[in-house]
C-alpha cells in the first residue's frame, strides 16, 4: 500500500477462486504519476 495505491487479494466465498487487485488514486502531477507506476512495477 502507498498513498495512491492498495493492492488486495479478493476471494469469492463461494468456491474459493482468488485475484488480485489494485486500486489506484493517482494525484495530478507528472512527479507523482512516475512514483506511481515505479510502485506497480
Amino acid at each position: 500500500m502507498t498513498n495512491q495505491v492498495l493492492h488486495c487479494e479478493v476471494r469469492r466465498m463461494s468456491d474459493g477462486e482468488e485475484f488480485h487487485c489494485s486500486i489506484i488514486y493517482a494525484v495530478n502531477d507528472y512527479m507523482g504519476r512516475r512514483i506511481l507506476w515505479s510502485d506497480l512495477c
